[in-house]
């Protein structure tokens, strides 16, 4: 049963929950799929319609790369409300992100209005995701972290999440 048949069923657990009123918030490739509902259109692929009842979105930690077309044409046409949030040591633990500030590049090219971005002070991609140690680029420099393994075998640092979470709230 969809989410919209509940609310209307009176089942309690969805009872307060208004389905005409939906934000999708999503963390690193779950960030990509939140701007893409938002508007954002990529070269060869149809654009959609908008997600009934979407209102707004947030993006933590989300990617912009150049292979993918240019940044007006792709961010241009997000016209929801919407929240980017990286970090000043948001670096991509797969080596991807040249610099953490191509992770403010989605804000700088957004059409003005309703249009947010925050910075966090020495925010790593790791803390992003919800990590509690916040593992900064000098850790991976010195090959270290809060739980380094002694074997030599390459691990994810404390809190890391391998590819990204889209959540609808």
């Amino acid at each position: 049963m969809g989410m919209s048949r509940r609310v209307r069923s009176g089942d309690s657990l969805y009872g307060q929950i208004d389905p005409c009123r939906v934000a999708v918030v999503g963390f690193d490739l779950g960030a990509q799929t939140a701007l893409a509902l938002a508007g954002e259109r990529h070269p060869g692929l149809a654009a959609r319609p908008p997600l009934p009842g979407l209102r707004a979105v947030i993006a933590l930690s989300p990617l912009a790369s150049r292979a993918r077309g240019g940044f007006v044409e792709r961010f241009g046409g997000i016209t929801l409300p919407t929240l980017v949030i990286t970090g000043t040591e948001d670096q991509d633990p797969h080596g991807l992100v040249e610099s953490p500030f191509a992770r403010q590049v989605s804000y700088q090219y957004m059409p003005p209005g309703d249009k947010y971005l925050l910075v966090v002070e020495d925010g790593t991609h790791p803390f992003l995701s919800g990590g509690s140690h916040v593992f900064t680029s000098s850790d991976r420099e010195n090959g270290t972290s809060a739980e380094a393994p002694s074997d030599g075998e390459r691990r994810e640092p404390p809190g890391e999440m391998s590819g990204g979470v889209g959540l609808v709230a």
